[in-house]
């Protein structure tokens, strides 16, 4: 009888209405996502990068790419004048960005709204981790209101 339960287990595994998705396969999957964004930063980078020497400054970014105010030096994590690739593609999980996200001061507030329509969409400059936003976004509509903000600031 064992036999007969294990087979049609394994039967339903195999031919089942759904199989699930492992965990492997969601890392493996995440990690996909992640490279091919990792390149399109590069790509990026480098096409902002018209002097070749693996560094942009804040005079060669505006030729391809608008700033919005502050967001140059926020990236610029050692105040040097220019981005490395590295700073470039790993700005959003440095310590002090996520200081900046964590507070979200109107100074702040006004880098990430980009198109200053006076609220923050995930897609917008987004200083933070996609789970900082889920935290300030309290009413899940997937913005950032400047009301949203301040009730966010106020908790502290």
């Amino acid at each position: 009888m064992s036999g007969l339960v294990f087979g049609t287990v394994a039967w339903a595994e195999e031919h089942g209405p759904s199989k699930k998705t492992t965990s492997s396969d969601e890392t493996r999957a995440q990690a996909e996502k992640g490279e091919a964004q990792e390149q399109k930063l590069s790509d990026v980078f480098k096409a902002m990068d018209e002097n070749g020497d693996g560094h942009i400054t804040k005079e060669e970014g505006p030729k391809t790419h608008t700033w919005a105010p502050g967001k140059f030096e926020i990236k610029d994590l050692n105040d040097d004048g220019k981005l490395t690739l590295k700073e470039f593609t790993g700005w959003r999980t440095a310590p002090r960005t996520k200081k900046l996200a964590e507070e979200l001061s109107e100074k702040t507030f006004t880098a990430m709204d980009s198109d200053g329509d006076e609220k923050i969409h995930k897609d917008d400059e987004w200083f933070g981790t996609p789970e900082d936003f889920k935290k300030k976004d309290l009413n899940g509509d997937g913005f950032i209101s400047k009301e949203e903000a301040k009730k966010s600031r106020a908790k502290k």
